[in-house]
């Protein structure tokens, strides 16, 4: 009987150890990232052991596009609005640019372009205000000053970013385009209106373009006499004005530089 006990003791004792021994076999294979089954990667095939995680490559954005002075598309001016003086006057009277809009009247000034009334081809006679609140504009040039020139250069000059902060309230996604006042003859025969002025004025207003919603155009080297300081005299009878010719030049000139993203 004792001896029975011994040996059913023995036998425990060495299944404890055995299952011990397969314990620690265990732990120790998984410690060390590899045990007794075979590594499938659950198609029919081996595979690694870790995943390698693909990195997807990154896309680059499509650059911005960028603002171009070029020939105008077709039904590029069906959207565009012209204010300005008589000069402006004229473009609209002897030019040719299809579809445009014009605000414009003989002596137009900056301080008085939101409150003069003025006809206006399909809206009748209208303010600016008016004429704002009545259609969305995709571009909108400006060219005024010269009837203001006498004044404050300076003073002006703001009075002119106030008529541009304006606009741009009531039509916030219109490009604008500052188009710099033409220069007199040198011999032009006034105190105040003088191409010094003039140039001054050109400058300041040329501050407000940012190159993305708002951009400046100056026609002066076109109709330049020579020497860049004024209007070529044989071109203008008044040495204020150009003729009929010039003003259909003008009008190519701005069909010829619109705004274009590309």
């Amino acid at each position: 009987m004792r001896n029975r006990k011994i040996g059913i003791i023995l036998v425990l004792f060495i299944i404890i150890l055995a299952v011990v021994g397969i314990l620690v076999t265990r732990a120790f294979n998984s410690g060390n990232g590899s045990g007794d089954a075979p590594d499938w990667d659950g198609k029919g095939g081996k595979g690694n052991a870790a995943e390698t995680e693909t990195v997807q490559p990154t896309e680059t954005p499509p650059p911005e596009p960028t603002p171009t002075f070029t020939v105008a598309p077709e039904g590029y001016f069906e959207d565009a609005l012209i204010i300005g003086d008589s000069r402006t006057e004229g473009i609209r009277m002897c030019a040719d640019i299809p579809g445009v809009t014009y605000f414009c009247s003989v002596g137009m000034g900056v301080t008085g372009a939101f409150y003069e009334a003025v006809s206006v081809a399909n809206y009748g006679t209208v303010t600016l205000d008016s004429l704002l609140g009545m259609k969305q504009f995709g571009k909108i040039y400006i060219m005024l000053g010269i009837n203001d020139i006498g004044g404050d250069v300076d003073t002006l000059a703001q009075r002119f970013g106030t008529l541009l902060e304006r606009i741009r309230a009531a039509q916030p996604d219109a490009l604008i385009i500052i188009e710099a006042n033409l220069r007199v003859t040198s011999s032009y025969n006034s105190t105040y209106v003088t191409n010094e002025r003039i140039d001054r004025f050109n400058e300041l207003i040329s501050h407000y373009a940012d190159n993305v919603t708002v951009f400046y155009l100056d026609v002066n080297p076109l109709f330049d006499d020579g020497t860049g300081r004024g209007l070529n005299p044989s071109i203008s009878p008044d040495g204020l004005h150009v003729p009929g010719a010039q003003y259909v030049e003008w009008g190519n000139w701005i069909m010829n530089h619109a705004v274009v993203f590309q």
